[in-house]
């Protein structure tokens, strides 16, 4: 599956953050459990949680604070899986953030 076929499934209280943000495109308030998915050097599950989605990507919370950008993954959400790049990391004191590009 592409970046052009994510299509997330929002609640009931969707609404646009970040609209003062340079994005191309709006982002919308989700939530759900994801796995990030790591097979170089080796394999790992890391356990995170979604904070918002756009068309082609998404942000979220997890505590891995050794992913780096530019790194391609796997995400798996809902017994799917996406592959996805990362652009951002932002180490907080109680996780990381990190934004997503799928591809």
């Amino acid at each position: 599956m592409t970046g052009q076929d994510w299509n997330p499934s929002l609640s009931q209280s969707e609404s646009a953050v970040g609209t003062d943000d340079r994005r191309a495109e709006p982002r919308f308030a989700a939530s759900g459990e994801v796995r990030l998915l790591l097979n170089n050097p080796q394999s790992l599950a890391i356990p995170g949680r979604i904070l918002d989605v756009s068309q082609h990507g998404m942000r979220v919370e997890h505590m891995y604070a050794a992913l780096t950008s530019g790194t391609i993954l796997q995400i798996e959400s809902g017994g799917t899986q996406y592959t996805a790049r990362v652009v951002w990391n932002r180490i907080k004191d109680d996780g990381v953030e990190s934004g997503f590009y799928l591809l």
